[in-house]
Protein backbone atom coordinates (compact mmCIF):
# COMPACT_ATOMS: atom_id res chain seq x y z
CA UNK A 1 0.00 0.00 0.00
CA UNK A 2 1.32 3.38 -0.63
CA UNK A 3 2.01 5.63 2.54
CA UNK A 4 3.26 8.86 3.68
CA UNK A 5 6.81 7.64 2.63
CA UNK A 6 5.90 8.32 -0.80
CA UNK A 7 4.63 11.89 -0.50
CA UNK A 8 8.06 14.09 -1.38
CA UNK A 9 9.37 17.18 0.31
CA UNK A 10 10.71 19.86 -1.64
CA UNK A 11 14.21 18.28 -0.32
CA UNK A 12 13.66 14.43 -1.42
CA UNK A 13 12.17 15.67 -4.58
CA UNK A 14 15.34 17.87 -5.82
CA UNK A 15 17.43 14.97 -4.41
CA UNK A 16 15.85 12.66 -6.44
CA UNK A 17 15.48 14.80 -9.71
CA UNK A 18 19.40 16.08 -9.13
CA UNK A 19 17.70 19.25 -10.60
CA UNK A 20 20.57 21.48 -8.26
CA UNK A 21 20.70 24.74 -9.93
CA UNK A 22 18.57 23.53 -12.99
CA UNK A 23 15.17 23.99 -11.01
CA UNK A 24 13.65 26.83 -9.53
CA UNK A 25 11.11 26.58 -7.12
CA UNK A 26 8.09 28.83 -8.31
CA UNK A 27 5.43 27.87 -5.31
CA UNK A 28 4.10 25.20 -3.65
CA UNK A 29 4.11 21.89 -5.75
CA UNK A 30 5.45 24.07 -8.96
CA UNK A 31 8.99 23.84 -10.82
CA UNK A 32 10.49 25.36 -13.65
CA UNK A 33 13.81 23.77 -15.76
CA UNK A 34 15.43 26.21 -17.93
CA UNK A 35 17.23 25.86 -21.07
CA UNK A 36 20.93 26.45 -20.67
CA UNK A 37 20.62 28.27 -24.00
CA UNK A 38 18.44 31.07 -24.58
CA UNK A 39 19.57 33.01 -27.20
CA UNK A 40 16.75 31.93 -29.61
CA UNK A 41 14.73 35.14 -31.23
CA UNK A 42 11.66 33.84 -30.58
CA UNK A 43 12.25 32.74 -27.04
CA UNK A 44 11.57 29.39 -25.29
CA UNK A 45 8.48 26.65 -26.22
CA UNK A 46 6.87 26.41 -22.74
CA UNK A 47 6.09 22.69 -22.20
CA UNK A 48 3.75 22.31 -18.70
CA UNK A 49 4.07 18.77 -17.17
CA UNK A 50 1.06 18.20 -14.77
CA UNK A 51 1.33 15.03 -13.10
CA UNK A 52 1.63 13.47 -9.33
CA UNK A 53 4.77 14.28 -8.16
CA UNK A 54 3.29 13.13 -4.46
CA UNK A 55 -0.28 11.20 -3.27
CA UNK A 56 -0.91 7.78 -4.20
CA UNK A 57 0.27 7.71 -7.79
CA UNK A 58 3.50 9.57 -6.92
CA UNK A 59 5.94 6.81 -7.90
CA UNK A 60 4.43 6.97 -11.45
CA UNK A 61 4.46 10.74 -11.39
CA UNK A 62 7.87 10.80 -10.52
CA UNK A 63 8.81 9.13 -13.24
CA UNK A 64 7.00 11.04 -15.59
CA UNK A 65 8.77 14.12 -14.52
CA UNK A 66 12.11 12.02 -14.82
CA UNK A 67 11.50 11.28 -18.59
CA UNK A 68 10.34 14.70 -19.63
CA UNK A 69 13.59 16.00 -17.90
CA UNK A 70 15.55 13.28 -19.64
CA UNK A 71 13.65 13.87 -23.49
CA UNK A 72 13.74 18.09 -23.08
CA UNK A 73 17.22 17.86 -22.28
CA UNK A 74 18.08 15.75 -25.69
CA UNK A 75 15.72 17.67 -27.71
CA UNK A 76 17.38 20.81 -26.19
CA UNK A 77 21.14 19.67 -26.95
CA UNK A 78 20.33 18.75 -30.44
CA UNK A 79 19.09 22.19 -30.95
CA UNK A 80 15.99 22.74 -29.81
CA UNK A 81 12.71 22.38 -32.15
CA UNK A 82 11.95 25.20 -34.95
CA UNK A 83 15.22 26.32 -33.48
CA UNK A 84 13.75 27.13 -30.14
CA UNK A 85 14.73 25.91 -27.29
CA UNK A 86 12.10 23.78 -24.59
CA UNK A 87 11.25 25.62 -21.35
CA UNK A 88 10.20 22.83 -18.66
CA UNK A 89 7.18 23.69 -16.04
CA UNK A 90 6.55 21.05 -13.27
CA UNK A 91 3.16 20.99 -11.65
CA UNK A 92 1.95 18.42 -8.54
CA UNK A 93 -1.78 17.26 -9.37
CA UNK A 94 -0.55 15.38 -6.09
CA UNK A 95 -3.76 12.72 -6.91
CA UNK A 96 -6.00 14.77 -5.57
CA UNK A 97 -7.95 16.71 -8.21
CA UNK A 98 -9.06 19.78 -6.15
CA UNK A 99 -5.53 20.81 -5.71
CA UNK A 100 -4.42 19.45 -9.12
CA UNK A 101 -7.37 22.09 -10.74
CA UNK A 102 -5.58 25.00 -8.92
CA UNK A 103 -2.06 23.89 -9.96
CA UNK A 104 -2.72 23.70 -13.42
CA UNK A 105 -4.20 26.63 -14.03
CA UNK A 106 -0.89 28.23 -12.70
CA UNK A 107 0.17 26.49 -15.87
CA UNK A 108 -2.20 28.24 -18.20
CA UNK A 109 -2.89 31.57 -16.61
CA UNK A 110 -0.09 32.52 -14.76
CA UNK A 111 3.23 30.69 -16.87
CA UNK A 112 1.02 30.56 -20.72
CA UNK A 113 2.72 27.58 -21.40
CA UNK A 114 2.19 26.57 -25.64
CA UNK A 115 1.53 22.65 -24.30
CA UNK A 116 0.37 20.44 -21.16
CA UNK A 117 1.33 17.15 -21.18
CA UNK A 118 0.60 14.62 -17.91
CA UNK A 119 -2.63 13.35 -15.95
CA UNK A 120 -2.20 9.61 -14.69
CA UNK A 121 -5.67 8.39 -14.40
CA UNK A 122 -8.68 9.12 -16.41
CA UNK A 123 -10.32 10.89 -14.15
CA UNK A 124 -7.42 13.36 -13.37
CA UNK A 125 -7.61 13.91 -17.10
CA UNK A 126 -11.54 14.91 -16.18
CA UNK A 127 -10.93 17.38 -13.77
CA UNK A 128 -7.90 19.43 -15.41
CA UNK A 129 -8.86 19.44 -19.16
CA UNK A 130 -11.58 22.33 -18.41
CA UNK A 131 -8.60 24.59 -17.36
CA UNK A 132 -6.52 23.72 -20.00
CA UNK A 133 -8.98 23.79 -23.03
CA UNK A 134 -12.18 25.02 -22.49
CA UNK A 135 -10.43 28.23 -21.05
CA UNK A 136 -6.73 28.14 -21.93
CA UNK A 137 -7.25 26.86 -25.28
CA UNK A 138 -3.93 25.04 -24.62
CA UNK A 139 -2.65 22.41 -26.47
CA UNK A 140 -2.92 19.25 -24.41
CA UNK A 141 -2.00 15.69 -24.98
CA UNK A 142 -2.62 12.66 -22.18
CA UNK A 143 -0.15 9.83 -22.58
CA UNK A 144 -1.75 7.17 -20.52
CA UNK A 145 -3.83 3.92 -21.17
CA UNK A 146 -7.49 5.17 -21.08
CA UNK A 147 -11.10 4.38 -21.66
CA UNK A 148 -11.20 5.98 -25.43
CA UNK A 149 -14.53 7.45 -26.42
CA UNK A 150 -12.80 10.84 -25.77
CA UNK A 151 -13.17 13.82 -28.72
CA UNK A 152 -12.53 17.33 -27.91
CA UNK A 153 -11.08 19.97 -29.37
CA UNK A 154 -7.37 20.77 -28.31
CA UNK A 155 -7.01 17.15 -26.72
CA UNK A 156 -5.20 13.99 -27.44
CA UNK A 157 -4.59 10.72 -26.28
CA UNK A 158 -1.96 8.75 -26.92
CA UNK A 159 -2.16 5.70 -24.66
CA UNK A 160 -3.88 2.10 -25.08
CA UNK A 161 -7.57 1.55 -25.27
CA UNK A 162 -10.22 -1.51 -23.75
CA UNK A 163 -9.80 -3.03 -27.47
CA UNK A 164 -6.29 -2.98 -27.27
CA UNK A 165 -5.89 -4.03 -23.75
CA UNK A 166 -8.74 -7.05 -23.71
CA UNK A 167 -9.00 -8.28 -27.59
CA UNK A 168 -6.35 -11.03 -27.17
CA UNK A 169 -5.31 -10.71 -22.85
CA UNK A 170 -8.92 -12.08 -21.99
CA UNK A 171 -8.98 -14.80 -24.33
CA UNK A 172 -5.73 -15.83 -23.66
CA UNK A 173 -6.95 -15.24 -19.50
CA UNK A 174 -9.51 -17.80 -20.16
CA UNK A 175 -7.20 -20.57 -21.77
CA UNK A 176 -4.80 -19.83 -19.27
CA UNK A 177 -6.49 -19.41 -15.88
CA UNK A 178 -10.33 -20.21 -16.54
CA UNK A 179 -13.71 -18.97 -17.78
CA UNK A 180 -15.53 -17.69 -14.26
CA UNK A 181 -14.23 -14.12 -14.04
CA UNK A 182 -14.64 -11.48 -11.49
CA UNK A 183 -14.65 -7.50 -12.39
CA UNK A 184 -13.72 -5.70 -9.19
CA UNK A 185 -12.70 -1.81 -10.09
CA UNK A 186 -12.32 1.33 -8.25
CA UNK A 187 -15.52 3.78 -8.62
CA UNK A 188 -14.83 5.89 -11.99
CA UNK A 189 -14.82 6.47 -15.29
CA UNK A 190 -12.00 4.02 -16.65
CA UNK A 191 -12.72 1.21 -14.51
CA UNK A 192 -16.68 1.00 -15.22
CA UNK A 193 -15.93 1.36 -19.19
CA UNK A 194 -12.71 -1.14 -19.36
CA UNK A 195 -14.93 -3.83 -17.70
CA UNK A 196 -17.97 -2.60 -20.12
CA UNK A 197 -15.89 -3.71 -22.48
CA UNK A 198 -13.98 -6.43 -20.76
CA UNK A 199 -17.55 -8.07 -20.47
CA UNK A 200 -18.37 -8.71 -23.90
CA UNK A 201 -15.10 -9.85 -25.16
CA UNK A 202 -15.49 -12.43 -22.00
CA UNK A 203 -18.97 -13.63 -22.90
CA UNK A 204 -18.27 -13.22 -26.92
CA UNK A 205 -15.20 -15.98 -26.21
CA UNK A 206 -17.44 -18.36 -23.96
CA UNK A 207 -16.24 -17.20 -20.38
CA UNK A 208 -18.75 -15.79 -17.83
CA UNK A 209 -18.76 -12.31 -15.64
CA UNK A 210 -19.83 -14.07 -12.14
CA UNK A 211 -19.99 -10.54 -10.50
CA UNK A 212 -18.75 -6.93 -11.53
CA UNK A 213 -18.42 -4.59 -8.40
CA UNK A 214 -17.04 -0.72 -7.88
CA UNK A 215 -15.64 0.70 -4.44
CA UNK A 216 -14.40 3.85 -3.40
CA UNK A 217 -10.69 5.27 -4.11
CA UNK A 218 -9.25 4.84 -0.73
CA UNK A 219 -11.21 1.56 0.32
CA UNK A 220 -8.64 -0.64 1.73
CA UNK A 221 -10.80 -3.42 3.42
CA UNK A 222 -12.46 -6.35 0.82
CA UNK A 223 -12.75 -8.66 2.52
CA UNK A 224 -16.16 -9.04 1.22
CA UNK A 225 -15.73 -9.02 -2.15
CA UNK A 226 -12.56 -11.65 -1.40
CA UNK A 227 -15.28 -13.80 0.14
CA UNK A 228 -17.21 -13.35 -2.68
CA UNK A 229 -14.49 -14.45 -5.00
CA UNK A 230 -13.69 -17.48 -3.47
CA UNK A 231 -17.26 -18.69 -2.63
CA UNK A 232 -18.32 -18.50 -6.34
CA UNK A 233 -15.22 -20.65 -7.37
CA UNK A 234 -14.11 -17.25 -9.69
CA UNK A 235 -11.37 -18.24 -11.78
CA UNK A 236 -10.08 -14.92 -12.85
CA UNK A 237 -9.98 -11.18 -10.96
CA UNK A 238 -9.64 -9.44 -13.92
CA UNK A 239 -8.84 -6.48 -11.69
CA UNK A 240 -9.58 -2.79 -12.12
CA UNK A 241 -8.83 -1.45 -8.78
CA UNK A 242 -6.17 1.01 -8.45
CA UNK A 243 -3.79 2.35 -5.79
CA UNK A 244 -4.15 2.35 -2.72
CA UNK A 245 -6.71 0.14 -2.62
CA UNK A 246 -5.02 -2.47 -5.25
CA UNK A 247 -2.42 -3.21 -2.77
CA UNK A 248 -4.48 -4.66 0.23
CA UNK A 249 -6.56 -6.05 -2.77
CA UNK A 250 -4.16 -8.32 -3.82
CA UNK A 251 -2.88 -9.10 -0.13
CA UNK A 252 -6.13 -9.75 1.36
CA UNK A 253 -6.92 -11.99 -1.78
CA UNK A 254 -3.84 -13.99 -1.58
CA UNK A 255 -4.03 -14.60 1.90
CA UNK A 256 -7.41 -16.38 1.14
CA UNK A 257 -6.01 -19.20 -0.76
CA UNK A 258 -7.16 -17.50 -4.53
CA UNK A 259 -3.76 -17.94 -6.04
CA UNK A 260 -3.20 -21.26 -4.14
CA UNK A 261 -6.24 -22.54 -5.38
CA UNK A 262 -5.81 -21.61 -8.95
CA UNK A 263 -6.66 -18.62 -9.75
CA UNK A 264 -5.07 -15.94 -12.20
CA UNK A 265 -5.21 -12.34 -11.49
CA UNK A 266 -4.98 -10.23 -14.60
CA UNK A 267 -4.29 -6.26 -14.57
CA UNK A 268 -4.34 -4.55 -17.95
CA UNK A 269 -2.47 -1.59 -15.79
CA UNK A 270 0.02 -3.55 -14.25
CA UNK A 271 3.77 -2.42 -14.48
CA UNK A 272 7.07 -2.48 -12.91
CA UNK A 273 6.42 0.24 -10.66
CA UNK A 274 4.01 -1.33 -9.34
CA UNK A 275 5.64 -4.60 -8.14
CA UNK A 276 6.95 -2.74 -4.45
CA UNK A 277 3.36 -2.74 -3.07
CA UNK A 278 2.96 -6.15 -2.30
CA UNK A 279 5.03 -9.08 -1.30
CA UNK A 280 6.00 -11.27 -4.66
CA UNK A 281 4.21 -14.07 -3.56
CA UNK A 282 1.20 -12.16 -3.51
CA UNK A 283 1.10 -11.49 -7.17
CA UNK A 284 2.64 -14.91 -8.32
CA UNK A 285 1.41 -15.46 -11.45
CA UNK A 286 -0.33 -12.44 -12.27
CA UNK A 287 -0.82 -11.24 -16.40
CA UNK A 288 -0.53 -7.54 -17.37
CA UNK A 289 -1.30 -6.77 -21.20
CA UNK A 290 0.57 -2.84 -21.66
CA UNK A 291 2.22 -1.47 -24.91
CA UNK A 292 5.66 -1.47 -22.98
CA UNK A 293 7.79 -3.93 -21.24
CA UNK A 294 11.40 -3.90 -20.06
CA UNK A 295 12.28 -7.45 -20.90
CA UNK A 296 11.13 -6.63 -24.00
CA UNK A 297 13.70 -3.62 -24.19
CA UNK A 298 16.60 -5.52 -25.69
CA UNK A 299 14.88 -6.44 -28.91
CA UNK A 300 14.34 -2.76 -30.50
CA UNK A 301 17.76 -0.31 -30.76
CA UNK A 302 15.41 3.04 -30.14
CA UNK A 303 13.57 1.12 -26.91
CA UNK A 304 17.16 0.32 -25.79
CA UNK A 305 18.69 3.33 -26.05
CA UNK A 306 15.93 5.05 -23.98
CA UNK A 307 15.83 2.67 -21.27
CA UNK A 308 19.73 2.75 -21.31
CA UNK A 309 19.77 6.53 -20.94
CA UNK A 310 16.95 6.66 -17.94
CA UNK A 311 18.47 4.29 -15.81
CA UNK A 312 21.94 6.13 -16.04
CA UNK A 313 20.52 9.52 -15.31
CA UNK A 314 17.75 7.83 -12.74
CA UNK A 315 19.23 4.72 -10.98
CA UNK A 316 16.97 5.53 -8.30
CA UNK A 317 13.33 3.98 -7.28
CA UNK A 318 11.51 5.70 -9.81
CA UNK A 319 11.52 3.23 -12.92
CA UNK A 320 10.97 3.88 -16.56
CA UNK A 321 7.29 2.39 -17.52
CA UNK A 322 8.64 -1.20 -17.20
CA UNK A 323 7.04 -4.75 -16.16
CA UNK A 324 8.08 -8.23 -15.31
CA UNK A 325 7.47 -10.18 -18.80
CA UNK A 326 4.02 -11.33 -19.21
CA UNK A 327 3.21 -15.02 -20.42
CA UNK A 328 2.87 -14.83 -23.90
CA UNK A 329 -0.29 -14.71 -25.62
CA UNK A 330 -0.90 -17.64 -28.34
CA UNK A 331 -3.44 -18.02 -30.97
Amino acid sequence: MINASRQLSRRRFLGNFAFASAAIAAGPGSWIIRPDWANAAEGPIRLGIATDLTGSLGFAGNTDANVARMLVKEINDSGGLLGRPIELLIEDTASDESVAVGNVRKLIQRDKVDLVIGGISSSMRNAIKDVIISRGKTLYIYPEGYEGKECTPYLFCTGPVPAQNCDQFIPWLIKNGGKRFALPGSNYVWPQTINAYARKVIESSGGEVVFEEYYPLDQIDFSSTVSRIISNKVDVVFNAIVPPGVSPFFKQLYQAGFSKNGGRLGCVYYDENFLEMNQAQEIEGLASSLDYYKMLAAEDPVSARIQSAYDKQFPAKFRFSAAPRPAPIED
